[in-house]
């Protein structure tokens, strides 16, 4: 790509080379205009330049104190055959440790750069297409722009920065900054009519008298220049800046607000808000905005200037002091954490060591959210709930209760929307099913955005299709002898099906996959009788392959032997909306295995469940049935698992192992649910249990009417009732 460095110098020889120096592999030619300096500048650029072998023009140009016009005077120095340039300022330096890369194929007319500091920085254009005639506007705080209707822009994404210095010639005059703004408050004179320019000139003029350190004029033209409207970037930053002028709280709290109000997609103005409403003693304020600012993803390509050191660190240090002072150890640590695994300087880890200290001191043993949970008599619909999220107080530790058990933490717990899998299970390999009955768990997590409340279930027949389809692909696993389940998934889930053949136990690819301690095949080894589950477990490998190679962000895998909720659509985006707000890596929308068990005779007791609403334990339940994953944890867990195993000491390995070690969620209520309408003992045309199935979860949520419980349907022997064991 031909690309000619641009620049003008006045007396850089102090600065010039560390610059030129980071640009030197990405330019092929370069124009330099030279405004009168007295020191050897221009010796300096000549010798530099012939070193490299990289040829150019070095040129004079007086100074008209209009630093649109000098550099739209360099712009028309540069030769045609180029197709960009790149104009930086004399004391720019390019700043990446791991590598600066321009995009392979260049075919925007502008790209703009990470401009700023290490601990600030936002998107600025520097880089344009030659052939477009740009012109630079402004006296001062100039910009380029072109007759061309519809350019196109792209940001060049990347760790790196422009270091914008201001140790160049120009930050030896103590005054500049008061000149700056007394210029274009003239030159403002000249662009009554022009409300892009006044809007523009107004924000800087301000910026300038900040500069300046005259707080009273830079709060004046702020001000004003929130009431001007156009760039959501400048009034933002208007706003921001009047609320740290701010004299008092009430004031600062509504010009944070402002700034929030404005640009609702930044953290920045939460977490000062938490600091102001710290300094009030108003712990419950500041614990809600900070919460929501840690909730708040970092931009990749901001508006205006960013605090990246906000996102990156400071926030979750901030959440955890304020959870210390409200007395949630376990939340204060866990946030503590985070703040670790992102500190970069040595005084940032002390600093989260000393309160990671602190609060072991104060705290020693923390306390669960229920200290005493209530103990009810058993049902038959049982949920074990581990307190093992680092999360802590969020988490309600019940034990192995009844529904109604975790009806009433439902309660307590404001916003709780889905039970969290097994976080523990996080790159971690599925070494044993006894490993998981030890080791397993599932939380409920509070704080959620949203709730997911069905509306009253009526699914009658098997035809219930969603209203309109997800927003990304359904990677449907279908049995190939099974075309009637395939026609049922087309009227069930419209939209963009890619139905991928599942693999049977005599499959190759099966065989060839599972390997006992011998070396020898698990399909001949009579000893291992899960290869059907294997088969299984394969057969999500391959969506998940299949998946990856769409290169869509997000896709959605179903079994075709599932039945979608009525108000799955509107219940689904909620779930969206959360996995990508959250960055959550796997969301499953099947929460409970519904199994038909036969009596199956045992040493120590008779199962006879029939139907079984939410066996959720680690053996039965991890929503394999349904799930929604991020193509970044797909391709995480085909490079763990797409691969022959060795099943040495491993009783089980199934298709579970996916969802389990996501550290992903599951929706509660439950999306979809399994049709069964593979048991001999189920009429597939008479579905009434599925309604069953799905208003049986609405009693755990306040707020909604009871629904009536339908009769539990008969067992298959009925005829010879036995008492159910307490332990299914």
């Amino acid at each position: 790509m031909s690309i000619c460095l641009c620049m003008m110098v006045k007396n850089e020889a102090h600065i010039i080379l560390e610059g030129l120096e980071t640009f030197v592999p990405y330019i092929n030619y370069w124009v330099i205009c030279d405004t009168g300096s007295t020191d050897n500048t221009k010796e300096v650029i000549t010798s530099f330049f012939a070193e490299k072998g990289i040829p150019g023009e070095l040129f004079d140009a007086p100074w008209y104190k209009h630093y649109g016009k000098n550099r739209t005077i360099v712009v028309r120095r540069i030769p045609k055959r180029f197709k960009y340039f790149w104009m930086v300022d004399a004391d720019d330096r390019l700043v990446a440790p791991n590598g600066f890369k321009l995009p392979e194929k260049m075919t925007a007319d502008q790209y703009s750069v990470r401009l700023g500091t290490a601990s600030s920085e936002y998107p600025y254009p520097q880089i344009h297409r030659n052939s477009l005639k740009w012109k630079y506007h402004g006296i001062r705080h100039e910009f380029p722009d072109t007759k061309v209707q519809n350019i196109t822009s792209e940001f060049i994404e990347g760790e790196y920065r422009m270091e914008s210095r201001r140790l160049g010639d120009r930050s030896k005059n103590p005054n500049r900054f008061l000149e700056d703004a007394l210029a274009m408050e003239e030159d403002m004179k000249n662009f009554k009519n022009n409300a892009f320019m006044t809007r523009r000139y107004t924000y800087y003029i301000g910026q300038s008298y900040k500069d300046h350190g005259d707080e009273k004029k830079a709060s004046e033209w702020f001000f004003r220049r929130t009431g001007l409207g156009g760039h959501t970037g400048e009034v933002y930053a208007s706003w921001y800046y009047l609320a740290d002028a701010a004299c008092n709280s009430a004031l600062k709290i509504e010009y944070f607000k402002s700034a929030w109000r404005t640009l609702l997609h930044r953290a920045e103005p939460l977490y000062q808000l938490a600091h102001v409403y710290l300094e009030q003693d108003n712990i419950d304020e500041a614990l809600k905005c900070i919460k929501l600012c840690c909730k708040i993803k970092e931009p990749v390509k901001p508006e205006f200037l960013l605090n990246r050191s906000t996102y990156r660190f400071y926030r979750w240090f901030w959440l955890g002091i304020i959870h210390a002072r409200i007395g949630n150890p376990a939340e204060a640590l866990a946030a503590y954490e985070v703040a670790l695994s992102r500190a970069i300087t040595d005084r940032e880890r002390e600093q989260v060591q000393v309160n990671i200290g602190r609060c072991h001191s104060i705290f020693p043993t923390p306390a669960p959210l229920l200290t005493n949970p209530l103990e009810l008599p058993r049902s038959g619909n049982w949920i074990s709930i581990a307190c093992r999220d680092s999360w802590g107080a969020d988490i309600a530790q019940i034990g192995p209760q009844s529904l109604e058990t975790l009806k009433f933490v439902a309660e307590q717990i404001p916003g709780c929307i889905a039970f969290n899998t097994a976080g523990s299970f996080k790159n971690h390999v599925y070494p044993s099913s006894e490993w998981v009955s030890s080791q397993t768990t599932l939380y409920i997590r509070a704080d959620a955005p949203i709730r997911i409340y069905p509306d009253i279930i009526q699914l009658n027949h098997s035809d219930v299709s969603i209203d309109s389809p997800p927003d990304m692909p359904i990677y449907v696993i279908n049995l190939p002898q099974r075309t009637d389940r395939k026609e049922a998934i087309q009227r069930r889930y419209r939209g963009n099906l890619v139905f991928i053949e599942a693999e049977t136990p005599a499959s190759a690819w099966v065989q060839n996959y599972a390997w006992n301690a011998d070396h020898m095949n698990i399909y001949k080894n009579a000893k291992y009788n899960r290869w059907a589950e294997f088969a299984c477990f394969v057969s999500h490998l391959k969506a998940l392959r299949t998946f990856v190679k769409s290169q869509e962000p997000y896709g959605l895998i179903i079994e075709d032997d599932t039945i979608p909720h009525p108000n799955f659509q509107s219940l689904f985006a909620a779930v969206m909306h959360k996995m990508k707000m959250d960055d959550i890596p796997l969301i499953m929308l099947c929460a409970a295995s519904v199994i038909v068990y036969k009596a199956v005779e045992r040493t120590d007791r008779v199962r006879r469940d029939g139907l079984s609403l939410c066996a959720i334990d680690p053996h039965n339940a991890w929503g394999m049935q349904a799930y929604v994953v991020s193509r970044k944890y797909a391709q995480e867990a085909l490079q763990r698992y797409d691969r022959p195993f060795h099943l040495h000491n491993m009783s089980r390995i199934t298709a579970e192992v996916i969802t389990m070690s996501s550290g992903g969620y599951m929706t509660y209520p439950p999306l979809v649910i399994e049709s069964l309408e593979f048991s001999s003992n189920i009429n597939p045309n008479n579905l009434s249990y599925h309604k069953s199935l799905f208003t049986r979860w609405l009693p755990l949520f306040p707020n909604l009417s009871t629904p009536e419980v339908p009769p539990a349907l008969p067992r298959p022997d009925s005829a010879n009732p036995q008492t159910q064991s307490g332990d299914s």
